[in-house]
């Protein structure tokens, strides 16, 4: 009896001793190589074109608009690490604004879209926790909501929805996705979108109807006129709303929350960081900082992944 029971102890240790790996959901900002200036289409132009071009940090991954992806981790330890992108072999940003006369059109329209290889992103961002060049926040998710965001996973791949990248940033209706818009929508289709993300992490302008060219309007836009263009649209003006969630925004609102969450733990202090509800735990890993939020115990919707 004795010796069962000393075997009994033993396993109930061993069992004990082994990591318990729960599953998350893990959103990552890159900021632009440069900080971006939206003040103007003139400013936003330079920042990404020119500054962010002769960046030197972080070489050929240095992200001109800044980038954003996702991380989904199962029970097992299994991830899925990816994001959109444009394909390798879709034809350069510049030229749907230099040889296509797109404008500002640019920013609704579709160009051929690939995954992010996890490889890839694994290597990007060791060198970025070294700089502290990105910010994450990793959600606890239930086995259920891991369930739902891996399905969805699977059937945009399955539906070629992966082959749009940029557009109309609508990706549960197939109609295109950004990088933000792609990771975003993971948390969309769990119901996770606090409505601090959507007041503090999209960037909205209204840009001028004159500068949008190619398919959304058919019009073509001369490099002149956009790169004169001083102003965005005034109230009253004809024009189309531009809402993303920007990685710069995300970036920079998740570090500086991370530090308050940081002080708070240090004193102490009631958390004051709240999302869903919930506080927010600060978290690192190297120079990056990031957040923490258990969210297993919400309910998991029951609407269709898809909106057609």
């Amino acid at each position: 009896m004795l010796q069962k029971f000393c075997l009994a102890m033993v396993f109930v240790f061993v069992l004990g001793s082994l990591p318990c790996v729960a599953q998350e959901f893990v959103l990552y900002s890159f900021p632009p190589a440069a900080e971006l200036n939206w003040k103007t289409p003139y400013t936003l132009a330079w920042g990404a074109g020119v500054k962010g071009r002769l960046s030197l940090q972080h070489g050929k991954a240095k992200h001109t608009i800044g980038h954003c992806f996702m991380e989904l981790i199962g029970a097992d330890g299994t991830r899925d690490l990816t994001g959109m992108t444009t394909a390798p072999d879709a034809p350069p940003d510049v030229d749907f604004i230099t040889k296509k006369g797109y404008g500002l059109g640019l920013l609704f329209a579709p160009m051929q879209g690939a995954f992010d290889p996890s490889q890839k992103l694994d290597a990007e961002l060791k060198g970025r926790y070294e700089t502290g060049r990105v910010a994450f926040f990793r959600f606890r998710i239930s086995q259920a909501q891991y369930a739902r965001m891996k399905q969805y996973l699977t059937e945009y791949k399955a539906r070629g929805y992966d082959k749009i990248y940029n557009g109309l940033n609508e990706p549960r209706k197939g109609l295109g996705a950004g990088c933000s818009a792609f990771a975003m929508s993971f948390l969309d289709v769990t119901n996770l979108i606090d409505p601090v993300m959507n007041q503090q992490w999209i960037r909205r302008v209204n840009i001028p109807l004159d500068l949008i060219g190619g398919p959304l309007t058919g019009k073509t836009v001369s490099l002149g006129k956009f790169t004169t263009s001083a102003r965005w649209a005034k109230p009253g003006e004809p024009a189309r709303e531009l809402a993303l969630y920007d990685p710069q925004l995300i970036f920079e609102w998740l570090g500086k929350e991370a530090e308050k969450a940081r002080f708070d733990k240090l004193h102490g202090a009631t958390p004051e960081t709240t999302l869903l509800g919930k506080p927010c735990r600060f978290v690192r890993r190297g120079n990056a900082v990031g957040l923490y939020l258990d969210v297993s115990d919400r309910p998991v919707p029951t609407d269709p992944l898809w909106k057609e």
